[in-house]
């Protein structure tokens, strides 16, 4: 659930439509997909649970921005990763595209206008396509394929882009999201081994090693349990009640907390 997070206040910077904006390293405020997207969908949750027609069209603007935003690459569309105010340039990212799909899903739930299936489609087109090549997909080093968040193989990143891809297949019956979905699902099941130090899970596997913070931990296993529960994987079920042990675990948590500090100094 990410309404709580709303609540929370999260997301403390907002453009003039009610989106939520990014402060960059420079103080300037751009749009980050993967904040204006959670929001989105956060929003999304409070519109089911109280029926306010408000967070509907909080979802809906920001569907909008969707449409207006994205950079077209074949038959693809991308939304990029950006760290200045020149939005129309920026780094492909796989967790971007599984987020906006599963925002545009409920805008067409919402309204059943069809542009924003349409755009759907189109960001999951980008799994087709090489990370070099205008798309979102690469590989590990054993040659798994990996749908890649800023270049590199990071584990939540390529969960998230599942559950956009999954909820494609499962709302529209797209046998090409299905194939992407269960590629990846594949991947996972291959790669988790390699994602396990012992005591923790890692963030991600470029060098040098990335620890995953407790939040991003305990992020993996609910994750792990959800797309478990989507795709049937014995595995990554496996995988999440064995991340969760690690969690219970105060000496592992410790351990990890010390891996994480000495991974930010250098």
């Amino acid at each position: 659930s990410i309404a709580p997070r709303i609540d929370q206040g999260h997301y403390p910077y907002f453009d003039k439509n009610g989106i939520p904006c990014f402060p960059n390293a420079k103080g300037l405020m751009i749009h980050h997909y993967t904040t204006l997207c959670s929001y989105a969908l956060g929003m999304w949750e409070k519109y089911l649970i109280k029926g306010e027609l408000y967070c509907a069209s909080i979802l809906i603007n920001i569907a909008d921005y969707l449409l207006s935003s994205g950079i077209s690459s074949k038959d693809a569309v991308l939304f990029l990763d950006f760290e200045d105010h020149n939005e129309d340039s920026g780094n492909p990212c796989a967790m971007n595209q599984g987020e906006a799909i599963s925002v545009l899903i409920r805008a067409h739930a919402l309204t059943k206008n069809l542009k924003y299936l349409e755009l759907a489609r189109h960001a999951a087109n980008a799994f087709n396509y090489a990370y070099d090549n205008q798309g979102v997909c690469g590989n590990t080093r054993e040659g798994y394929v990996w749908y890649l968040e800023g270049g590199k193989i990071i584990l939540n990143g390529h969960n998230y882009a599942l559950m956009g891809l999954a909820e494609l297949a499962e709302y529209t019956g797209d046998k090409k999201a299905e194939i992407l979905f269960r590629q990846g699902i594949k991947s996972i099941e291959l790669a988790l081994k390699d994602f396990d130090t012992g005591y923790w899970s890692w963030y991600w596997l470029n060098e040098p090693k990335y620890i995953a913070s407790i939040m991003y931990h305990n992020l993996h296993i609910v994750q792990l349990g959800e797309l478990a529960r989507k795709s049937g994987s014995d595995i990554l079920f496996e995988y999440s009640v064995h991340f969760e042990r690690y969690a219970r675990n105060p000496m592992n948590r410790i351990k990890a907390a010390l891996q994480l500090c000495k991974a930010k100094m250098k």
